[in-house]
């Protein structure tokens, strides 16, 4: 699959992350949305992988037994898209969900 497709395949499978991520919220993921947006998806994801926070809808989706669901395990299917550190960030934070600083 080239690069424009799976780029395609995984904006979809964005969507619909934060889609899930929203029924566990109630409300909208508004600065997700606008972040997306301002950065584009892969550097979106690449940041808030390697972030050291933890992020509400991470949380929210650990909480509820859906982190196959994330951005993370998104960037795990789609790691030919991404640098290696994020791959790296992405696996371990699915690894060690409960480590990261939680504001």
């Amino acid at each position: 699959m080239k690069d424009n497709e799976l780029l395609k395949d995984l904006e979809i499978d964005v969507d619909n992350t934060i889609s899930l991520y929203e029924t566990y919220l109630s409300g909208s993921a508004l600065r997700t949305r606008q972040m997306i947006e301002r950065n584009g998806v892969l550097k979106a994801l690449e940041k808030l992988v390697k972030s050291p926070d933890s992020q509400q809808g991470f949380r929210k989706l650990r909480d509820n037994n859906q982190l196959d669901n994330s951005f993370e395990a998104l960037v795990l299917k789609y790691k030919d898209l991404f640098p290696n550190d994020a791959v790296i960030w992405a696996e371990f934070r699915l690894k060690n969900p409960d480590v990261l600083n939680y504001k």
